[in-house]
């Protein structure tokens, strides 16, 4: 299993990399990042709702303690995601046009570390990145924690994310309208920054009352769900970022700069997925006992809605003091894109 994780991965990256950044050389605004990332961020979702549709069929024909239904459960994804990406690779085209002086060996492994001193931009979305995989993650993990130890029935997860879908969906369709308004960036933090105060406000409301399932559950879906925007859209701060490179350096680097950009989203992956389960301890959960302690209640509470909240300021909090590209810096890069068209 550790292997096929392992080549899954690598598989998945030589696709993912390369063709993710594309985005930047398709997009030369933030409505057009913004479309863009809304529309990978609903083939995200539809790419979800698959396996959740397919599983628990295929999973339940052969029973749940069998790994068969999930053999056969990964092979039919597997199969309509290869269908999917070869019909990405044959529908793609790129159009590149490349200028006499053009050098092709100015490009190093070290200018990532140039990158990371110089482009604030792409240190900020590695913050938000790391802050936002982890809440992603931990709230994905303790949430069933929280609905069977705390409210004793985790049918009220299954509800509670039907009832915030249609806010998922909404949002995703409505950002890039919003996005002409207000901008790309500032429409992320502004996410985030609401996102983090409901979540905030949910973990004051348990504080001093019993807080319905059905209540917690879309309190903090709306939450998340505004700090998930963050998530589709980032997609387009990072071509913006890879421009900025462009602007201060000289060099694209769309690889490494993409690339390392996921490292830090994996390192976040990481962290969100075991940090749950390390804590758990921590707060005394014992799995043999039907009632969990006082403390151990709040400890869950804590977990599944006041560190997320933590997380998701912390993303807000790069992108409000580490990014710097301004107004003003945005028009500079666009003269020089246009310079070097005219040039070409």
């Amino acid at each position: 299993l550790f292997s096929c994780k392992i080549l899954y991965e690598a598989a998945y990256t030589m696709f993912n990399i390369p063709m993710g950044s594309l985005l930047s050389a398709m997009s030369t605004n933030d409505s057009e990042r913004a479309s863009l990332s809304s529309a990978r961020g609903v083939g995200s979702m539809i790419g979800n709702m698959i396996p959740g549709m397919v599983g628990p069929v295929v999973i339940g024909m052969f029973g749940d303690r069998t790994s068969t239904g999930y053999m056969i459960t990964g092979c039919i994804c597997a199969v309509i995601g290869f269908v999917i990406c070869l019909m990405h690779y044959f529908w793609t085209e790129e159009r590149t046009v490349v200028g006499a002086d053009t050098k092709t060996d100015d490009i190093k492994f070290s200018d990532i570390l140039t990158v990371v001193k110089k482009n604030r931009p792409f240190v900020a979305l590695c913050i938000h990145g790391i802050c936002i995989c982890t809440m992603q993650y931990l709230v994905s993990n303790i949430s069933l924690y929280m609905y069977s130890e705390v409210y004793h029935d985790v049918t009220y997860q299954s509800i509670s994310s039907a009832l915030s879908m249609p806010f998922m969906v909404g949002s995703m369709v409505a950002v890039p309208f919003i996005c002409k308004k207000l901008g790309l960036e500032k429409l992320i933090r502004y996410a985030l920054l609401i996102g983090g105060a409901i979540c905030a406000l949910l973990f004051g409301m348990h504080l001093v009352m019993d807080v319905h399932p059905l209540v917690h559950g879309v309190i903090l879906g709306v939450g998340s769900g505004l700090a998930m925007v963050s998530i589709q859209m980032q997609w387009g701060l990072v071509g913006e970022a890879i421009d900025y490179n462009e602007y201060i350096t000289g060099k694209r680097t769309e690889g490494s700069i993409y690339g390392t950009f996921n490292l830090a989203r994996r390192i976040g992956q990481a962290v969100g997925s075991s940090f749950g389960f390390y804590v758990l301890g921590w707060i005394g959960f014992d799995a043999a006992l039907e009632v969990q302690s006082a403390s151990t209640i709040f400890g869950l509470k804590s977990l599944c809605v006041l560190v997320p909240a933590v997380f998701i300021l912390g993303s807000w909090a790069a992108f409000r003091f580490v990014w710097n590209i301004t107004p003003d810096v945005r028009e500079k890069m666009k003269a020089m894109k246009l310079a070097s068209k005219t040039e070409g």
